[in-house]
């Protein structure tokens, strides 16, 4: 539910800045949050947040709460150290960031001051991913939960103040800045209120624990670079090429994927428990089991509804977002089937993670993944404008899909007849989304809710029927149990 509030709000919010402020006014408001932790900066975190649930976690298991007070000092001071630095390139840079982004001349003193705001604040919002990260370690879901609510509600309910009020784009930033300084403000409280329950002090850290704390640091730049690449630097590589209304334009068309991909996302994480049990206690023909089933029900659940979306494209923005911007729904299609593509790939290497060769097999072949979308994109970039990231994309994920199942299906020594099983769950789902798309086109929301609908249940309907026996039904619908359940 929390997961739902909090993306829902930008669900909401997207339409509403792009009716209020334009394409170009949306990308303004996008292109200043690119200076934030969770955007283009995350390269620079150095893993704070990870770094930090790690340490207290190990503190939990091993009783190592000394250690644990200078671990939470080193990375304190990391925090504000990376901050400051990160915070006075930005203060050098704030007026050729603006023009580099061709941010229109009247919002630029505004957009200035947002990236200067920025930079005084980055030590604080670095400090925030250390101290969220102490409540993720105390595996204080709720307490995590109730702080990412909060925040959007703050900061919903500000911006569409402001929009209405007639205020800028750039007082909307302003206001993204403002919720997640009471972001950092509940989660400090909430850590420290944590670490005092266990006795915590704080003291100079030992060099065992300097030597852990930078060589998991080390680790995490890698795939934090390769994060990053391949899902924050698409919109400020648009801004600085193309301006802020393709900005705008790009995330209008690629948000409600990226939202499904993450919604998908969730079903992997509800297999982690049980994974770690069967490994742990060398359950190799368990393990396999898991994959193969745990793949196939994922794909019955999530891949009829990431094709009737696709199938349904032009409909969904043209009643989400706008009719001039629903020409573009072949692109949003393409990233649905991104979305589809993930899903069983997510789903085994959660399986996989203490399979060391098979982990660094796939970290390789995201890396190629990523090396293969960037140069492309900006090959493609003059040609196809935005749509290029999405295209280039599209090949890098293609490309590599093959070559990232087949290291799983080895890893876990799943059944080759897996892929012929999801491949009649997919020709299943097409056939039902498309015959429903071609015969009537939704003339309203409700309408376009009820065919979308009929196509995903439908789709799940008939491909469980060809694909699945009975007894495989019921452990998808305990699949579906357990998710509901997710609570991190």
């Amino acid at each position: 539910m929390a997961y739902a509030i909090v993306s829902g709000m930008g669900l909401l919010l997207a339409p509403y800045f792009i009716g209020t402020y334009g394409l170009a006014g949306y990308g303004q408001i996008l292109l200043a949050r690119t200076f934030l932790p969770s955007g283009f900066l995350a390269l620079f975190d150095v893993g704070l947040a990870e770094n930090t649930t790690r340490q207290v976690a190990a503190a939990r298991a091993d009783g190592s709460w000394h250690a644990l007070g200078g671990a939470l000092v080193l990375l304190a001071i990391m925090a504000i150290a990376v901050g400051i630095l990160l915070g006075a390139a930005l203060i050098i840079g704030a007026q050729p960031i603006a023009d580099a982004f061709s941010i229109p001349r009247e919002q630029q003193p505004g957009f200035v001051r947002i990236i200067e705001l920025t930079a005084v604040l980055e030590p604080v919002l670095l400090l925030s991913l250390v101290a969220e990260g102490v409540v993720k370690g105390f595996e204080r879901f709720d307490i995590m939960r109730t702080i990412e609510v909060v925040a959007a509600l703050i900061f919903g309910a500000i911006a569409f103040a402001a929009g209405y009020a007639g205020y800028g784009p750039n007082a909307v930033a302003a206001a993204l800045l403002a919720s997640l300084i009471l972001r950092f403000a509940i989660a400090a409280v909430s850590a420290l209120r944590l670490l005092a329950g266990h006795g915590v002090s704080w003291h100079k850290w030992s060099a065992p624990v300097r030597a852990e704390v930078f060589g998991w640091s080390m680790t995490m730049i890698w795939s934090k670079l390769i994060g990053m690449m391949q899902n924050q630097i698409a919109s400020p590589l648009i801004g600085l090429i193309i301006g802020p209304a393709a900005v705008g334009l790009y995330d209008a068309v690629v948000r409600l994927p990226r939202f499904v991909k993450a919604i998908f996302s969730l079903i992997s994480s509800t297999v982690l428990p049980l994974a770690s049990r069967l490994r742990s206690g060398d359950d190799r023909a368990g393990t396999a089991r898991l994959a193969y089933y745990g793949i196939l029900g994922s794909v019955v659940l999530t891949w009829p509804v990431a094709i009737a979306a696709a199938a349904f494209s032009q409909p969904i923005l043209q009643a989400w977002i706008d009719p001039s911007v629903s020409r573009h729904w072949p692109w949003q299609s393409v990233m649905f089937g991104i979305a589809m593509l993930s899903v069983p790939i997510s789903f085994g290497n959660a399986v996989a993670l203490a399979e060391q060769t098979a982990t660094r097999r796939l970290v390789r072949l995201a890396a190629v993944q990523t090396f293969i979308q960037l140069p492309l994109s900006l090959l493609l970039v003059h040609r196809l404008g935005p749509w290029a990231f999405v295209l280039a994309q599209a090949i890098a994920v293609t490309a590599t899909f093959p070559f990232q199942y087949r290291v799983l299906r080895d890893a876990l020594h799943i059944d080759r007849a897996l892929a012929l099983r999801m491949t009649g769950v997919a020709l299943a789902a097409v056939a039902v989304s498309g015959a429903i798309a071609a015969i009537h086109e939704p003339a309203n929301f409700w309408e376009l809710l009820a065919l979308g609908g009929a196509a995903v249940l439908c789709g799940a309907v008939l491909g469980g029927l060809m694909c699945l026996s009975g007894e495989e039904r019921q452990l998808i619908k305990a699949m579906v149990r357990r998710s509901g359940r997710f609570s991190p």
